[in-house]
């Protein structure tokens, strides 16, 4: 079996994001949401209930949330808002979230560069994140595992180790974004 060394580039590419991106078979779907769109749009609406299903199953879920932001719009440009305007948008967000949910929810960690939080919450806190005037989008986060015994089939890794190809003395960058 032939490879050219640009289709041996190519399948590390996506071998490397393969590893980045796959998980193991019993993970589940990640869920997006506009907290703006819950309300009134029938795909959120799903997407809510089957968050709300995940959060009953496993009793507190691991999600990423945007924070709405008076500086936002500043995105669009290119221009990242202020630190000073992050930090107090996490402090009344973590206000809120005390007074209508104490308990119900556990803030992992807290992006100091964005308006960004990731946390652990139960029902009663993804309600009141639905009814938050502070909150743009939630993302359902899960750890993420290699699948080597797929990922490396999917990029015909054996084919290039065959040709001599064994990635030893090579340095492979690793992009971790830290949001977990």
């Amino acid at each position: 079996m032939s490879v050219s060394k640009s289709a041996f580039v190519a399948g590390l590419f996506f071998w490397i994001h393969g590893l980045a991106l796959a998980a193991p078979p019993a993970r589940e779907e990640p869920i997006s949401i506009n907290v703006s769109d819950a309300r009134h749009n029938a795909v959120a609406q799903q997407k809510v209930q089957a968050l709300r299903e995940r959060i009953r199953r496993h009793g507190d879920v691991l999600v990423l949330l945007e924070l709405r932001s008076v500086e936002n719009n500043r995105y669009a440009q290119g221009i990242a808002p202020s630190a000073s305007a992050v930090a107090q948008e996490i402090s009344e967000f973590r206000q809120h979230m005390q007074s209508v949910a104490k308990d119900q929810f556990r803030i992992k960690r807290e992006m100091p560069s964005l308006p960004m939080v990731s946390m652990y919450l139960r029902e009663q806190a993804l309600d009141a994140i639905l009814g938050s005037r502070h909150v743009h989008r939630l993302f359902t986060v899960g750890a993420v595992q290699p699948a080597l015994a797929e990922t490396t089939v999917q990029v015909g890794s054996r084919a290039a180790n065959q040709l001599g190809y064994s990635g030893s003395g090579t340095a492979i960058p690793v992009i971790d974004t830290g949001i977990a």
